[in-house]
């Protein structure tokens, strides 16, 4: 399986990364900072599962969740989100996205806030 992950702070990308190695090591993972070289990425990763940060401007974010699903309807998106407003969730369902994960969990253990993602994950056949 490969995970693309949109998110414009690498820590998160970077810590999704440790998490998902150390718990589930065929899955490979890409991040990215800069919404606009997703086309351009994509191109070069063939990415079985979208993650994306839906804490930024909503409007745009629900965009960006529209393109994709038109540009690439294969790849289901999934939110990443710090708190759960039911009306964003509500909005992000309806406009494609499949699921979301509370990024704002207790931070110990860090690992448990990721496994409704690596559940989700698991439901989607793995693309090579």
């Amino acid at each position: 399986m490969h995970i693309f992950m949109i998110d414009k702070h690498s820590i998160y990308i970077e810590e999704m990364t440790s998490v998902v190695s150390h718990s589930i090591p065929e899955v490979k993972i890409c991040g990215l900072n800069d919404c606009k070289k997703i086309n351009e990425t994509l191109g070069k990763f063939p990415a079985s599962l979208i993650i994306l940060d839906g804490n930024d401007n909503k409007k745009a974010c629900i965009e960006l969740i529209d393109n994709l699903s038109q540009h690439y309807p294969g790849i289901p998106v999934v939110m990443l989100v710090n708190k759960c407003q039911l009306i964003s969730l509500r909005q992000f369902l309806n406009h494609h996205a499949i699921a979301f994960v509370r990024r704002d969990s207790p931070p110990k253990p860090s690992h448990k806030r990721y496994i409704p993602l690596l559940r989700a994950c698991s439901a989607f056949p793995t693309r090579i």
